[in-house]
């Protein structure tokens, strides 16, 4: 015997959004994720749970970031994420490289779409290199952080060939999860 319900309601979360949209290779909602990931030290949900492999990004940021202690980068710990098979000083040169990654794309996102009318959303663009500040909402903000050794001054919203290869890698990997 079969049993049919009349009616299902089914409700999605900006999560379980951003994580379909990253199953289907977005760079945005891909670097978003990872980057929640970094802030709260919960990679083990993305290598064990989905086995999305974060190889790329550990190489990647050891290589650009190498000698930046990222210290505004370093995870948030809670009580149930203390433990993880990183060391926080890697998650935290992880988390500054995929949130630079994320400003971009996003702001790429941002440009292709004018119809969105989202200009306020823009930051990336909106920093001042050579100052060490950003413009916000008519607002000068210093920089805690003053080191980007992938951003190109002239176009900053633009992936770095490096930064565009780790993507392709990490939307691979998100695909097959």
């Amino acid at each position: 015997k079969i049993t049919t319900l009349s009616s299902v309601d089914i409700t999605w979360g900006n999560h379980d959004l951003l994580y379909m949209g990253a199953s289907a290779g977005n760079f945005a909602c891909i670097a978003n994720t990872i980057r929640n990931s970094c802030r709260y030290n919960h990679l083990s949900t993305l290598e064990d749970g989905y086995g999305i492999s974060l190889r790329p990004l550990v190489t990647f940021a050891m290589q650009f970031y190498k000698d930046d202690p990222c210290l505004e980068f370093v995870p948030r710990l809670e009580e149930a994420n203390k433990v993880d098979d990183y060391d926080l000083s890697i998650i935290a040169k992880m988390h500054k490289a995929i949130t630079i990654i994320q400003l971009k794309v996003e702001e790429q996102v941002i440009r292709r779409h004018p119809n969105y009318k989202a200009d306020n959303l823009k930051k990336i663009s909106k920093i001042d290199f050579d100052k060490g500040q950003v413009n916000l909402d008519g607002n000068i903000y210093p920089l805690i952080d003053t080191y980007f050794p992938t951003i190109n001054k002239e176009k900053p919203y633009e992936l770095s060939k490096e930064e565009q290869i780790l993507m392709e890698k990490l939307a691979s990997s998100y695909r097959q999860s």
